[in-house]
Order: C-alpha cells, then structure tokens, then sequence
C-alpha cells in the first residue's frame, strides 16, 4: 500500500488507474490517499502530478517529517511518526487506512 496527499481533483480524475484505494479529505482541499496500484506503470502515470506528496514506504521504519506532519495534524501526524503510526490515526477516521 503506498501512501501519499494529492489535490482531491486529480485523485479523481485518476483514480481508475489505482487497483485500490482509500482517502480522508483534509481541510486544504487535498486527499490523504493509501492506494494499491496494478503495475509500475500506472504508478508512476499517477505520481507523475508535481504537487502529489508520497510518504516514506510503510516497511522502511522512517518517519514522515515536518512537512508531511504539518499536512495531517487535523489527523494527529507528528513528525516522529511512521508511516505505520500514521495509519493507525488515519485509521481511526478511515478504516480502509489502517495497514
């Protein structure tokens, strides 16, 4: 599952190019997406939008930072979090977020 914001029209306009796919509207108009993807190719047509903001993958232990907390603090992102702590609180709004 890969994580990321993107401005809720182009989750939209492409959302048939995700095999499958959960999101939380967020106050500035953007999405907070997990999404599966059916190949590389759809993948990267998807990301190749310049204001989609993936978040480290949810396996590498990393944390999500300043910029991407700054995003989703209405959903209790801090910038220690994991990825996998953040699907937990995303979770909580969304089941279809919780890995």
């Amino acid at each position: 599952m890969i994580f990321h914001i993107a401005p809720k029209e182009h989750y939209e306009a492409c959302s048939h190019l995700m095999a499958s796919s959960s999101y939380i509207d967020l106050a500035d108009g953007t999405v907070f997406v997990a999404a599966e993807f059916p190949s590389e190719k759809h993948f990267t047509k998807y990301s190749q939008h310049p204001r989609v903001v993936h978040l480290p993958h949810p396996m590498s232990g990393q944390t999500v930072g300043a910029g991407i907390a700054a995003r989703l603090t209405e959903l209790g992102v801090v910038e220690t979090d994991s990825v996998f702590a953040v699907s937990k609180k995303a979770g909580q709004r969304h089941k279809g977020m919780k890995l």
